[in-house]
């Protein structure tokens, strides 16, 4: 009976050992949280944003650095949209294109960064990946992957020999990659990006020719409720769909309508307005139409793949010759999504010719459609975009545009 007292003593005296320290803990841990303040589920919440955030941005480089990659800005590769493009080497031998911001920008440090994060997080096969960026002082720099085969322009409209000819199935591959990538932009992210500025030039090539779409400088945010973006931006003539003009409610169909404008550079080989070539093929899509309506689609084919496209590809040929139709339809809602225009270009589902039931941005009459051409120059060149045309000098109103009926 003694032994089972003295176990019981011994259990009582334990147990309020264990007590005292289990108290002793708690009041550790009370002291320890009066003394970082009150950890809420808020502070959890904004700590994991500011940390996502700054995971979300890429390299952060000096001023100092810049230059010293490129060599004090002595190699220049490009003039992009909105600053200079110059050829830069990172201390692991790797190439970079370092673009450096107008200062005519006027973007703040806040708004600079917001733009950094978005193109960081922008990632995909298609589009042009963004290795590094400067912020400083009043240096706004960002720096991207080195793309060895240039950009699209240069294969398709420099003279033949410089660079070589690109085959129909590289052009194709070109042509589909290039699609995904703005189905990327458009379908696939929390909020759409619309390019604004689709074009071979911002179409650059990497060793394997895979398309990386370039040049999100004209780019804006839209939000899930808003259709209406601020255009204070420049476009390119030919490029620009005609609700851009008009300064309707722009929408991602801006950049389907640029996309099949390309469709029709990778066939023909050739630019969307060249000037030189006479009253009914200086405008690329009219004469492309009316050789359609014609019969005569295999003749708007570039003759440095002509007879490798009759023997292989004519199906193919006349299938992106529709798709790109679809494409540059006057109404925007006629105009496919660029996940549609995917699966049409693919054969997945049948890309059906608008001709000749729905109407195109186009006008068989070459004259009227020249006439119309010239107002919507007029009407660029007044402030609607900052840009120009090769052998064209004229200015003037909106309104001259919209008298002419334009489309």
């Amino acid at each position: 009976m003694f032994s089972c007292l003295t176990q019981c003593s011994a259990l009582i005296v334990i147990a309020a050992l264990l007590g005292f320290a289990c108290l002793g803990l708690l009041a550790l841990l009370c002291a320890e949280k009066q003394g970082r303040g009150d950890i809420t589920h808020e502070t959890i919440k904004h700590r994991s944003v500011r940390e996502t955030l700054k995971a979300s941005l890429p390299e952060e480089i000096s001023y100092r650095t810049v230059r010293k990659i490129t060599n004090s800005f002595n190699h220049v590769l490009g003039d992009g949209g909105f600053g200079m493009v110059y050829n830069g080497e990172l201390k692991d031998g790797n190439k970079v294109a370092v673009k450096v911001l107008d200062r005519s920008l006027n973007q703040g440090e806040k708004e600079f960064r917001a733009e950094v994060i978005m193109m960081a997080t922008t990632q995909h096969v298609n589009v042009m990946p963004l290795r590094g960026f400067c912020s400083e002082s009043t240096h706004r720099i960002l720096v991207y992957e080195f793309m060895p085969n240039g950009s699209l322009d240069k294969w398709l409209f420099k003279p033949s020999g410089k660079l070589g000819t690109l085959d129909w199935s590289v052009r194709f591959d070109i042509a589909i990659g290039t699609a995904r990538g703005l189905a990327y932009l458009h379908e696939e992210r929390p909020q759409p990006i619309i390019h604004l500025d689709v074009k071979p030039e911002n179409i650059l090539l990497d060793v394997d020719f895979t398309p990386k779409l370039a040049d999100f400088g004209l780019s804006r945010l839209v939000s899930k409720n808003q259709s209406r973006v601020v255009t204070k931006t420049r476009g390119t003539p030919g490029y620009l769909a005609p609700e851009w003009v008009h300064r309707s409610s722009i929408t991602t169909k801006v950049d389907v309508f640029s996309f099949g404008m390309v469709l029709l550079e990778l066939v023909c080989g050739r630019e969307v307005i060249k000037m030189g070539l006479g009253p009914e093929q200086w405008y690329l899509p009219a004469w492309v139409v009316h050789m359609v309506e014609e019969e005569r689609t295999i003749d708007v084919v570039d003759r440095l793949i002509l007879e490798e496209v009759q023997y292989f590809y004519e199906d193919q040929i006349r299938r992106t010759i529709d798709v790109a139709l679809c494409c540059i339809q006057e109404d925007p809602t006629l105009r496919p999504r660029m996940s549609r225009a995917v699966q049409m270009l693919e054969g997945v589902i049948e890309a059906k010719s608008p001709l000749p039931t729905k109407r195109i941005f186009t006008n068989t009459s070459s004259t009227k459609l020249k006439e119309k051409m010239d107002a919507y120059m007029d009407a660029l060149a007044e402030g609607i975009s900052d840009v120009s045309l090769e052998n064209s000098g004229r200015s003037s109103k909106i309104s001259s545009a919209q008298r002419s009926g334009f489309l």
